[in-house]
């Protein structure tokens, strides 16, 4: 079952701190490189399988927090996540497993 609007909103901040910590990488940085691309896809996997929120929410958050996204943006991470994963040198299914067990266990603070 999908959290609401409200606990997206509530969660973000530690979902992104996790994901850091995890990745050792700022996934807010305004860059492209492949590294913060995959890792993003990451976050925004999470969002859209755990919370109930459209693109345009997580777009704004993502502006609200200095980062420059698109709707268009995020739905090609998302669909591309499981290429990144099954090609990168970076451990994204597990990092996507750990957060949403955290979200699951409510255990993100």
């Amino acid at each position: 079952m999908k959290k609401s609007k409200t606990e997206f909103y509530k969660d973000t901040g530690y979902i992104i701190a996790t994901l850091n910590k995890l990745s050792n990488i700022n996934v807010l940085e305004n860059r492209r490189t492949r590294d913060l691309s995959e890792t993003r896809s990451v976050l925004y996997t999470v969002f859209r399988s755990k919370y109930d929120v459209t693109l345009k929410s997580i777009r704004d958050y993502m502006k609200e927090c200095g980062k420059s996204s698109d709707h268009a943006t995020i739905i090609y991470s998302i669909n591309n996540f499981e290429i990144y994963a099954r090609f990168s040198d970076l451990a994204l299914k597990d990092w996507r497993d750990k957060l949403i067990y955290k979200i699951n266990t409510n255990t993100l603070r």
